[in-house]
C-alpha cells in the first residue's frame, strides 16, 4: 500500500515541488490550493509522473469550518494519512505603522490556525501510521526583518507550535518538524511586493545582498 501525503498550498511554488517529489517516490498525494486552474495543472502533472493516486482539494484555508473536509476526503479515498505538510501561507508587507486588524487576522488564520486545526483533524490517522508533520516556516521567524511584521510573527508562532507538538507527540511516534527556508523564488513574493514577472530577476539578484548563495528554488526546499 502506498503511503499518503497531504500538501497544502500545492498549486505552485514549494508546495507543488513537494507534491511532485512525493509522487515520484510513489506516495498517494493530496494537492490543495485556491486557484483551480493552477491546481489542475499540478494534479495533471502528478497523474503523469506518479505511481500512486492523486486527489485535488480546492479550498480557502481561512474558512476553518472547511478544514475537516480535507482530512475526510483523504481518508475516504486513500484509507489513511502518513504525512501532513502545512505549506500554505500568506505574506503581507508592513511594519508596526502599517499593521491592520483585518490583515493580522487573515494571516494568523491561514498561517497558524489552519495548520493547527489540520493537525488536530489528521492526528488520529497520523498516530495510527506513526507518521510525520512538516510545517513550512521561514527564517523570518527567528531574526529581525523589515516590512514583514505580521508574517514573521505567524512563522514564530508556527515554530513554537511545532516544538511543543514534537514533545507532545513523541510518545505516539509522530514526528513534527519545521522547514525554515530563506527567500525562495515563488509567486508569493510577486503578490506581496506587487512585482511583475519580468522584475523577478532583479529581485533575485537583490536577495544576494543578504543571502550570499542566492535565492532558493522550490525544488531545493522540497528536498528538505
Amino acid at each position: 500500500m502506498p503511503k499518503t501525503a497531504i500538501v497544502t498550498g500545492s498549486s505552485c511554488g514549494i508546495g507543488a515541488a513537494a507534491a511532485r517529489l512525493f509522487a515520484r517516490k510513489g506516495y498517494n498525494v493530496v494537492v490543495h490550493g485556491r486557484n483551480k486552474q493552477k491546481l489542475q495543472g499540478v494534479y495533471d502533472e502528478i497523474k503523469e509522473i506518479g505511481t500512486g493516486g492523486v486527489h485535488m482539494v480546492e479550498m480557502e484555508l481561512s474558512n476553518l469550518s472547511d478544514i475537516p473536509r480535507v482530512i475526510k476526503e483523504t481518508v475516504e479515498i486513500f484509507g489513511g494519512i502518513d504525512v501532513l505538510v502545512n505549506n500554505a501561507a500568506l505574506l503581507a508587507q508592513g511594519n508596526i505603522e502599517q499593521v491592520t486588524e483585518i490583515e493580522t487576522d487573515k494571516l494568523f488564520a491561514v498561517n497558524v490556525k489552519a495548520p493547527m486545526f489540520l493537525i488536530q483533524e489528521a492526528l488520529p490517522f497520523l498516530k495510527k501510521a506513526k507518521g510525520a508533520i512538516v510545517n513550512v516556516s521561514s527564517v523570518c521567524s527567528s531574526y529581525q526583518t523589515n516590512n514583514h511584521l505580521i508574517y514573521a510573527m505567524t512563522k514564530a508562532a508556527l515554530d513554537h507550535m511545532s516544538v511543543t507538538l514534537a514533545g507532545n507527540l513523541a510518545a505516539d511516534e509522530v514526528r513534527v518538524n519545521t522547514v525554515n527556508p530563506a527567500a525562495v523564488l515563488t509567486e508569493i513574493w510577486q503578490k506581496a511586493h506587487g512585482l511583475p514577472e519580468e522584475a523577478m530577476a532583479g529581485f533575485a539578484e537583490k536577495v544576494k545582498e543578504n543571502q550570499p548563495m542566492g535565492i532558493l528554488s522550490p525544488e531545493e526546499v522540497a528536498q528538505v
